[in-house]
């Protein structure tokens, strides 16, 4: 039993520490709808706008939500979220290419015609709990 007990305090000593969680406070929700919040942890992937590295969908019932994501490693990473109002799967624009629905990123950061630059939204992850607000707009 005693042997038990030290390999397992071994094995929990060695083990990897989990990552703790990131989280979105959102604002500016309109209380319909679903909300889609794309991460991404490389610039290529963010200019792309694919290859996100998780992806999370959430009905919208209110002017603001909490989404978190549990379990990420250490890293840089990059947020994209929208608010599907027609429930259609995407970003709908106008004809000129403006956005029909709510939008932002991490950050709070702002594009001139389009997503901001990596630069601006991305930020860096330690593990240790993070909350970071965006406002959709």
């Amino acid at each position: 039993m005693r042997i038990v007990l030290v390999l397992l305090s071994l094995f929990l000593a060695s083990a990897p520490a989990t990552a703790s969680e990131l989280k979105f406070q959102l604002s500016g929700l309109k209380p319909r709808g679903q909300v889609m919040v794309l991460l991404f942890n490389a610039e290529r992937t963010w200019k792309a706008k694919v290859g996100a590295v998780r992806e999370i969908r959430l009905r919208v019932g209110a002017a603001a939500a909490e989404i978190g994501f549990e379990g990420l490693k250490a890293g840089t990473y990059g947020a994209m979220v929208f608010q599907d109002l027609n429930m259609d799967g995407k970003m709908n624009f106008n004809s000129v290419g403006f956005p029909l629905e709510p939008y932002g990123f991490s950050n709070n950061s702002r594009g001139m015609f389009g997503p901001p630059s990596w630069s601006k939204a991305s930020f860096r992850f330690g593990g240790q709990p993070v909350v970071q607000a965006i406002r959709l707009k």
